[in-house]
């Protein structure tokens, strides 16, 4: 948005993250109105069973919202001569939203799936996610420049897809982790406990 042809200045680019705070704000109000309601809806029609592995639910929403922000803001903020300063807003916003339903999605399936392991659980996720997110701003940067705006995120778009799409084999095998788990209690076993 600094450059051509919009020629933001400094201010009028941080404005750009008023889609991210309204994206920030639905996303939350989707995941507290989705995240109850669809573990009650699913644990009826199990028999009324309840299941961790239904907290997963939130990932729909989040692949639904994170990649269409993905995949719109690079066709968008590709092209702003075309399509101005809102719609990259809009898609940015769309992106906050996934990424708030599966932050939700993640804590509300460690709390309920590893309750002893909470702790270690969220450590492990922000450390991860933390790292992750150095690397990307590390090289992005240079990667951006490189390739454009669109080849970049047309790729990590299509890799949200297969991680949300690694959801199914968590939502299947969910249950048998977490009995191998109760089993033979790896906590003990690495003197943890």
């Amino acid at each position: 948005m600094l450059g051509p042809p919009l020629f933001f200045n400094e201010v009028q680019t941080g404005y750009m993250y008023t889609g991210a705070f309204v994206g920030a704000l639905l996303g939350f109000v989707l995941a507290g109105l989705l995240s109850d309601s669809s573990v009650k809806w699913l644990t009826k029609r199990n028999g009324g069973v309840y299941e961790p592995e239904f907290r997963m639910l939130l990932v729909i929403p989040q692949l639904m919202f994170g990649c269409a922000g993905l995949y719109g803001f690079g066709i968008t903020a590709n092209d702003t001569w075309r399509y101005g300063w809102f719609w990259p807003d809009f898609f940015f916003g769309l992106e906050v939203m996934g990424m708030v339903l599966g932050a939700v999605a993640s804590a509300l399936y460690i709390v309920d799936a590893h309750r002893d392991i909470a702790v270690e659980g969220f450590t492990c996720l922000l450390v991860f996610k933390n790292i992750f997110s150095f690397g990307l701003t590390f090289s992005g940067y240079n990667w951006l420049v490189q390739a454009g705006i669109r080849p970049v995120f047309m790729a990590i778009s299509s890799v949200q897809v297969v991680v949300c799409c690694t959801t199914v084999l968590m939502y299947v095998f969910g249950k048998k982790n977490r009995s191998f788990f109760a089993r033979h209690d790896i906590l003990k076993m690495l003197n943890l406990r």
